[in-house]
């Protein structure tokens, strides 16, 4: 009978350790299933900026694929300025004459070493084209990234833009709740009349129709940076920075000049207009002599041996070597005019972006003090007012709808002056952005 307790008594204890394990584990299920699977599964994540650029870039597959065509490319250049492969041959021959071999005997065997170098020049002319190729595609790789980079800050000061009008929308609705509800209570003791409340009334689904506007918007500007950062489209994503722009000092249309000049695309044009030039040294080389050398050794008679030097001539030209000069030489002026025609677009993209961001610049400071601030205080002075019974609800509306348009165009002026600024920044090569930072930021 003791022994029967003492084997209950294991058996509870037994019990209570697997109830303990049990418990455990669903506090494990539950602090690390449950989330996932009925709370939406995935952490918020706050991004800056350059975290933007620094996953963006990394993970873009355009971008990978421009880097391997341009790891590509560097080889070909390598195979191209190198010399070609040493060719080994060997020979049997037999027959019933001895005549007919070389040696004079029966049987003949030959093995030989050769090494042709094509016409003087061409592997030098060669090597110069697939230098000049593989820079071309370095200068394609910096343009994607460049076009890469504009369309994450873009994308970013989107997210960021609608971020704080959703926040504006939902003061702005908050209000209009607020002050409804205070004029229903004021005409349900008959203080006020009753378009006093159809106002407030429709002033409320005003605010809510904004709102759930903005939130469509913030919803489609997450999902636009999600594709970017190669996260799922519903990927619960925001971002920290601040809507203020950047001061620009003056520039004289020669300094934007002198700045996009090393832009990736004039770059690659100029690559691809020495590269034409090269390409037509390469065919004039066909007019060349071609060298080769050899090794024979005999080895049905010992010893026997020989080495040659060949020199082949071209004698007369058709006229396919001829056409082909005067095809590249036409093809070089092509592309001379293409990079004229690059510079001219980039310096009218770099001007008109330079001059549309100035312009930016100074509505956001006007329109802040000259409408912002003002509204701001208009609204807190009529408030105060109602309060005090001194101002009719009508002011307070007018005040109110004022205030929140008045939110709603500030932030779009910010965004437009980011988007400009992005586009100066690209049309320029990235070069304006070592310059406003220097300056720093004025409010």
């Amino acid at each position: 009978m003791q022994i029967g307790l003492e084997r209950g008594s294991l058996r509870d204890v037994e019990d209570a350790n697997m109830n303990k394990v049990l418990k455990g584990l669903a506090a494990l299920v539950f602090c690390f299933l449950v989330p996932r699977f009925f709370w939406g599964a995935e952490i918020q994540r706050v991004l800056t900026l350059s975290q933007v650029l620094k996953r963006g870039i990394s993970s873009n597959p355009g971008l990978k694929a421009f880097k391997a065509e341009s790891q590509s490319a560097f080889y070909r250049y390598r195979s191209l300025k190198s010399l070609p492969g040493i060719i080994f041959a060997g020979s049997y021959s037999n027959g019933n004459n001895g005549n007919f071999t070389q040696s004079g005997v029966p049987q003949d065997l030959n093995v030989g070493l050769s090494e042709s170098f094509g016409p003087f020049g061409s592997i030098s002319q060669a090597g110069k084209i697939g230098f000049q190729r593989y820079k071309i595609t370095q200068q394609n790789y910096a343009l994607a990234d460049l076009s890469l980079e504009q369309s994450l800050k873009n994308s970013f000061y989107d997210l960021l833009a609608s971020q704080e009008k959703l926040k504006a929308s939902q003061e702005n609705l908050t209000l209009a709740n607020r002050l409804y509800h205070l004029v229903k209570k004021e005409y349900q003791a008959g203080e006020v009349p009753e378009t006093d409340l159809i106002s407030a009334r429709i002033q409320k689904a005003s605010s809510i129709q904004i709102h759930l506007q903005t939130q469509s918007l913030f919803k489609q500007n997450q999902t636009a940076l999600n594709a970017l950062l190669a996260y799922p489209p519903n990927h619960p994503i925001v971002v920290s920075g601040t809507l203020k722009l950047p001061y620009l000092p003056y520039l004289s249309s020669k300094t934007l000049y002198a700045h996009i000049q090393n832009h990736p695309e004039i770059r690659a044009a100029e690559l691809t207009v020495q590269a034409a030039r090269s390409q037509t040294a390469f065919i004039r080389t066909q007019y060349y002599p071609a060298p080769s050398i050899f090794y024979n050794y005999d080895l049905s008679i010992t010893p026997f041996w020989e080495v040659g030097l060949n020199l082949q001539f071209p004698v007369f030209d058709f006229g396919s070597l001829g056409n082909q000069v005067k095809s590249q030489e036409k093809t070089v002026i092509q592309d001379r005019q293409a990079l004229k025609q690059i510079r001219l677009t980039l310096l009218s993209k770099v001007q008109s972006a330079y001059t549309a961001y100035q312009s930016d610049y100074q509505n956001v400071l006007t329109y802040r003090q000259n409408v912002l601030l003002p509204s701001l205080q208009l609204m807190k002075m009529t408030e105060f007012g109602y309060k005090k019974g001194a101002l009719p609800y009508l002011v307070v509306l007018q005040a109110q709808q004022t205030l929140s348009r008045a939110r709603f165009h500030y932030l779009s002026l910010l965004l437009q002056g980011h988007q400009d600024l992005d586009l100066l920044e690209a049309a320029a090569g990235n070069v304006l952005r070592i310059i406003h930072k220097s300056y720093g930021h004025k409010k």
